[in-house]
């Protein structure tokens, strides 16, 4: 548009000049050069005028443009005031509590100054909670550690057996003179070493003539594998065997012993965690083992029995 402006004003200029011309210099009308400039003079005023038209048609145009564009602004800024106008109870209500707790804190302090200090104290106090979380989270990681080692691990074993003999093949009380180990667990695969429950005081009662209970708790001993260690590694366990001590099998008048009543239970850390009860009824011929025994010798006979698979399946163990 600038340019057709700028045209505009010379064909005025040229226009005016070329009717000079023809005033005073080439000014007889019969000349040929008068009527070219005649000619001239009438298609500079046309153009020019034509010119002109599409300025003002131009300049119209881009006012119209600008009053909508001015107009569009000004209703975007009344609806801003609006909305202001009405959120600002709003805004003022949910401000005020700040503003009040600010002033209590800060009395000496102008409202801004106030708001400023209390704005800084509880990022200090948004800093220290996070912080806190996060130590929280470090002491909650040691300790879920610390409750997978294995302090202590002990079992309970009743096994109820029973026979024939004249008199019980077992002590009522019996103590031998070191810890005697009465159950284990075995990683076949020979990773890790047996864990041996064994305990130094073996005691049996006697349920009738022909039955016999053992009853005893059985621990890992202090300075023992897997004391120290992390529960998980009693996945790697995949057979238990547990047995009972018969210190006077000279008793026996038949060789076969019955398993009949098995009761389990471990714990780890003072926590009962697995078991296993059962009615194997299971009986076993000892022939062989005693006729081993070589008579006026203390010998003792160990019926045995054995769980393949691994132990914390079969006790239905929590290991976490």
């Amino acid at each position: 548009m600038i340019y057709l402006k700028i045209l505009t004003q010379l064909l005025t200029g040229i226009a005016g000049l070329v009717a000079l011309l023809m005033d005073y210099k080439w000014h007889d009308k019969r000349r040929k050069i008068f009527k070219h400039l005649r000619n001239l003079l009438i298609i500079i005023t046309i153009v020019s005028l034509i010119a002109g038209v599409i300025i003002t048609l131009c300049d119209e145009k881009e006012k119209n443009d600008e009053v909508t564009n001015l107009k569009n602004q000004l209703d975007a800024a009344q609806n801003t005031l609006t909305y202001i106008k009405s959120n600002g109870d709003t805004l003022k209500s949910q401000i005020k509590p700040f503003l009040e707790l600010a002033t209590q804190q800060y009395p000496n302090l102008s409202s801004n100054e106030a708001l400023e200090k209390l704005k800084n104290r509880l990022n200090t106090i948004d800093y220290q909670i996070l912080s806190g979380s996060e130590k929280l989270t470090n002491l909650s990681s040691e300790l879920t550690t610390e409750k997978k080692i294995i302090k202590t691990f002990d079992v309970i074993v009743s096994i109820e057996f029973s026979g024939k003999w004249d008199k019980p093949p077992y002590s009522q009380w019996l103590q031998p003179g070191k810890p005697m180990t009465l159950l284990n667990w075995t990683d076949n695969s020979k990773k890790n070493p047996d864990l041996e429950f064994s305990t130094s005081k073996i005691s049996y009662e006697t349920i009738n003539s022909s039955t016999g209970l053992f009853k005893n708790t059985l621990i890992i001993q202090p300075g023992q594998f897997p004391l120290g260690q992390l529960t998980d590694i009693l996945r790697a366990y995949d057979e238990m065997a547990f047995w009972v001590v018969l210190s006077l099998p000279e008793n026996l008048l038949d060789p076969k012993i019955t398993f009949n009543k098995v009761d389990i239970v471990f714990s780890i850390n003072g926590s009962k965690n697995g078991e296993l009860h059962y009615k194997p009824n299971l009986s076993m011929d000892y022939s062989s083992d005693l006729k081993a025994l070589i008579p006026g010798e203390v010998s003792w006979l160990q019926p045995r029995m054995e769980l393949i698979g691994k132990p914390i399946d079969v006790l239905k163990m929590s290991i976490e």
